[in-house]
């Protein structure tokens, strides 16, 4: 492998590989590279369960052209069934309960700075008040070894 090629690398692939291999020239790796770049891919890895928005009582997709309408009822779901949540916008507060899974604890992230997080009660339950406005997506936590992610939507 002396061009750094893998096998399962395709063409454009190498050709990438190659010119940051160009650009980077033959000195060594700056401090933390290799930190950084397995943060970013246990971030990728975050992204890869991602709990889809199956349905709205509003009929339109949130997020599409604006805010949820109030009392909208979202429900996302892994594709595979095992973690599904229902979160419905309601009196300046995000309401949601976890329908299937083990989750012990929900994390409302914001694209513009620090999120909160909230603890699912025994009947998966949880609330935010005051959500703010902006994308959100929820990170749902608990027996799963990686978090789940919500698509980004509207409060």
């Amino acid at each position: 492998m002396s061009d750094g090629r893998d096998e399962a690398m395709n063409d454009a692939d190498a050709r990438l590989v190659s010119e940051l291999g160009r650009a980077l020239g033959p000195g060594a790796s700056p401090p933390g590279l290799v930190e950084r770049a397995n943060g970013l891919l246990a971030f990728a890895a975050f992204d890869r369960e991602l709990a889809g928005v199956l349905d709205t009582s509003s009929g339109e997709l949130v997020g599409t052209r604006g805010a949820a309408p109030p009392g909208a009822v979202l429900r996302f779901e892994v594709a595979d069934g095992s973690v599904a949540v229902e979160v419905s916008l309601a009196h300046g507060r995000l309401e949601g309960q976890v329908i299937a899974g083990v989750i012990a604890e929900v994390g409302l992230e914001r694209l513009s700075g620090p999120g909160t997080t909230a603890t699912v009660d025994d009947l998966g339950r949880f609330v935010f008040d005051r959500p703010g406005t902006g994308p959100v997506r929820l990170a749902l936590r608990g027996a799963r070894p990686e978090p789940v992610a919500t698509d980004w939507f509207l409060p």
